[in-house]
């Protein structure tokens, strides 16, 4: 539901944000894409995630629960709306309260966890020798392991909530306010992220790939068109549940918008099995093939120009790695 390009990393950031925007004409949905060029997918038609919810100040387990089991479903086969045009089947297993969610790790799992410890304690040591740590404006965090070539693994994909610094709701049981953030709202957003689709429009262009010529790669949509800087993003994109913009009180994100549906149809299609990706069985990598962390997408609870400054200088601090994007 990203934030740092460190040790090969890539950055998605979704930000809370009340502008005026630009129309556009086009809009579709837009894929990530390895360094190569492949988007982005799942080699599988069933993958699982284990959840971890907690009983929060303004949300019961149950409704935590029930929340992450609906975001997890809009992207899933289990939707009516994609069950006869998508093959992905997304199961999802809920761990009782008394389990402790496990750190994001390429550790065999998929995980959603809700934490509620200090998020800027969650660091990691990056491979050159950086530390990185959870910043407190993120408001959730998603973490994928995948190669070169677009497969993303069954190893870890982990989404971990900030219940440390934010308050989180059901607010179709709590009456929304201007401190409630909505579970199912952001989880939705970030599952899309999971299943491997990037947002509509980007926040500035440091740290993109460049091509062999110095010109920086801005990725495309479905439709070909490079994705618009988010004040120039169009009514459709700002529509789209992966457009990256998020608020207190919000629940637009919820469902899935046409061009989300058609993404997820076209990307694990039903006569396919899998889609293109059929042809690649199994979970484990090919042969010269390594699972490597690949990206982290953080949803950001900041105006949109401070956030761009401050992902500038963090980039800036932990030494990026320039081709190494998804966002």
């Amino acid at each position: 539901m990203k934030s740092r390009r460190a040790w090969r990393l890539m950055t998605i950031v979704t930000v809370v944000m009340a502008v005026a925007f630009a129309a556009r004409h086009a809009s579709a949905y837009v894929l990530h894409r390895s360094e190569a060029g492949a988007p982005y997918s799942w080699r599988m038609p069933t993958v699982s995630v284990t959840a971890y919810p907690r009983t929060l100040t303004q949300m019961t387990l149950e409704e935590g629960g029930a929340a992450i089991t609906k975001s997890v479903a809009a992207w899933s086969n289990q939707d009516p709306a994609l069950a006869s045009c998508s093959a992905l089947d997304l199961v999802l297993t809920v761990a009782p309260e008394s389990e402790d969610a496990p750190d994001a790790a390429y550790d065999n799992r998929n995980v959603i966890a809700v934490r509620t410890s200090n998020w800027e304690a969650i660091c990691s040591t990056a491979p050159d020798g950086n530390l990185v740590c959870h910043q407190r404006e993120e408001l959730a965090l998603t973490t994928i392991v995948a190669t070169t070539s677009g497969k993303i693994f069954d190893v870890d994909v982990d989404v971990e909530v900030n219940a440390w610094d934010y308050q989180w709701a059901d607010l179709d049981v709590t009456p929304a306010s201007e401190a409630l953030q909505d579970l199912q709202n952001a989880l939705t957003h970030e599952m899309g992220h999971f299943v491997g689709f990037d947002h509509t429009c980007f926040l500035d262009l440091s740290g993109f790939p460049v091509d062999p010529n110095g010109n920086i790669i801005v990725p495309r949509n479905s439709a070909g068109e490079t994705i618009p800087a988010c004040p120039e993003a169009s009514p459709a994109e700002r529509a789209s549940t992966m457009f990256p913009s998020s608020e207190a009180g919000d629940t637009s994100k919820r469902t899935l918008e046409p061009d989300d549906q058609a993404g997820i149809c076209a990307t694990y299609p039903l006569e396919h099995g899998c889609g293109a990706c059929a042809s690649v069985p199994g979970s484990a990598p090919g042969p010269g093939e390594t699972g490597r962390l690949i990206g982290q997408d953080a949803l950001f609870a900041v105006a949109l120009a401070l956030l761009a400054r401050r992902r500038r200088s963090r980039r800036r601090a932990t030494s990026p790695v320039p081709d190494a994007r998804i966002a």
